[in-house]
């Protein structure tokens, strides 16, 4: 009778056991479509077996059953760490992609306008018109209103620069409004529901195996690593440039913060956590990080391109033997300003509020006072073929046309590596997806190994329940 009772305990085990697969299958059937899900398996063990006893003749231990050991969660840590530097590195080209591509935009001529190349051209030419026709006033004139479309080219270009570095970084206008401060809050947030994911599941590992809880936060950290060069240790430490966002545990939970500096000896912005610098060179913030850092180096060329430039043409313009077309000594520079920004022709030289009060006459274009002189302005035209220590040994053409070489190869570059990084996402989110993701046909196979396991103990149990009844009818009779 007891050894009955015994074999009623191991079905009503396999029963349990295999209609605990069945649950199991099923969750993975309805969930084949969710995003980071990964698939369960159900880990079957023996129960512990009965050892005999001193009252008992038998020499061997008793088999008990079976129980369910474990729900298995399909995971691969190493692909998933490849995928998560894979990620940061796609979201940080697909950021410059974008980034510098509206910079080479705002540098390239608009359809109405000619670009900072042709109007260095022009404004050489026109000296080179006076040098020719000196007496001429016309060429004076043309001369002016060339030198005021250059530097009226540099200031807007300077201006467009700022207001694309202010529109990411200080929440200007669209259409990239506040893009690094809202970065930045995104994964703040990130960091709260990851601290409380963490929590959770290292609570919930000294009790039971919190799948949805770790599908939750491998989903987390996939959309965190594009955002930001993240490292996680084995203990889900997630770090950044060796400063703890967050502890494995939950305990810890540390602010990203952004900092404005924009000055020349420091990065254009600057990054801390807990007080600490760190350097952020991935993810999408630290794309949209570099491009800033290329605005403000093309912003710095351009004002290192029209102060050379200024400070070449007004030395000869008001230096030793220069005059103007009236005989007297040069007593004006041709540009004012102190670089890109503020770039102008001299107000007594133009007036930008009525051009009929225009001075062309005060232009030196002679080296004596004659008339028909045109040598100084002949030594400015050649000021164009020049190449000056400011300008690393170039010309003023050759200093920015490399310039904008330089930004356009970097963003082919930049396309090109967010095309590859993209693709390697996919290939790993693929691969990730068959080892863990789930498969409907392996899935029906388990449905049906698990049913006739299920219909097979059912089958046991109502076996050894009628034998206990016709054992009892029996004694009873």
């Amino acid at each position: 009778m007891a050894s009955l009772h015994d074999s009623l305990t191991i079905a009503r085990s396999a029963i349990l056991a295999h209609q605990e697969r069945l649950n199991v299958v099923s969750d993975n059937i309805a969930n084949v479509h969710t995003p980071g899900y990964h698939r369960k398996r159900v880990a079957l063990a023996t129960n512990p077996a009965i050892d005999p006893t001193m009252t008992e003749i038998r020499k061997y231990d008793r088999g008990a059953g079976v129980t369910v050991a474990g729900v298995i969660r399909s995971f691969n840590a190493m692909k998933e760490g490849l995928l998560l530097e894979q990620t940061g590195y796609a979201g940080y080209y697909e950021a410059q992609a974008q980034g510098l591509g509206q910079l080479e935009a705002l540098l390239a001529p608009d359809a109405d306008a000619a670009s900072l190349a042709d109007s260095m051209h022009k404004f050489w030419n026109a000296w080179q018109d006076v040098a020719v026709h000196p007496d001429t006033l016309a060429f004076r004139s043309v001369l002016i209103e060339q030198g005021a479309a250059l530097a009226d080219q540099f200031r807007t270009l300077d201006n467009r620069l700022d207001n694309f570095r202010s529109q990411i970084v200080a929440g200007a206008a669209a259409p990239y409004a506040g893009l690094m401060p809202g970065e930045v809050e995104r994964i703040n947030t990130m960091l709260t529901q990851l601290e409380d994911l963490n929590y959770r599941i290292s609570y919930s590992l000294s009790h039971f195996q919190p799948n949805n809880l770790l599908d939750k936060r491998t989903e987390l950290l996939r959309e965190l690593s594009e955002a930001l060069d993240i490292v996680v240790d084995a203990d889900y430490n997630v770090t950044l440039d060796g400063q703890t966002l967050v502890s494995g545990d939950g305990s810890v939970r540390n602010e990203l913060v952004l900092t404005d500096i924009a000055a020349a000896t420091e990065p254009a912005v600057r990054f801390e956590v807990d007080g600490v610098a760190v350097a952020v060179n991935g993810g999408r913030l630290g794309g949209w990080a570099n491009v800033v850092d290329t605005a403000d180096s093309l912003r710095a060329m351009l004002d290192t391109l029209a102060r050379e430039m200024m400070n070449a043409v007004n030395a000869v313009h008001n230096g030793p033997d220069a005059y103007d077309l009236d005989g007297n000594p040069s007593v004006l520079d041709f540009f004012a300003g102190t670089g890109a920004a503020d770039m102008t022709v001299h107000p007594l030289l133009r007036d930008a509020s009525n051009p009929i009060n225009n001075n062309p006459r005060a232009i030196a274009a002679a080296d004596a006072p004659s008339p028909g002189n045109g040598a100084k302005a002949l030594e400015i035209a050649g000021l164009a073929h020049v190449r000056l220590a400011g300008l690393n040994e170039l010309t003023f053409l050759e200093y920015f046309t490399g310039a904008m070489g330089s930004l356009g190869a970097r963003v082919e570059n930049a396309g090109q590596m967010a095309q590859d990084s993209a693709a390697v996402v996919g290939m790993l989110r693929d691969a990730i997806q068959a080892e863990t993701g789930v498969n409907l046909d392996e899935e029906l196979i388990e449905l049906v190994s698990a049913q006739r396991a299920y219909q097979a103990a059912v089958r046991l149990f109502t076996m050894i329940d009628d034998m206990l009844e016709t054992l009892i009818f029996r004694m009873g009779a």
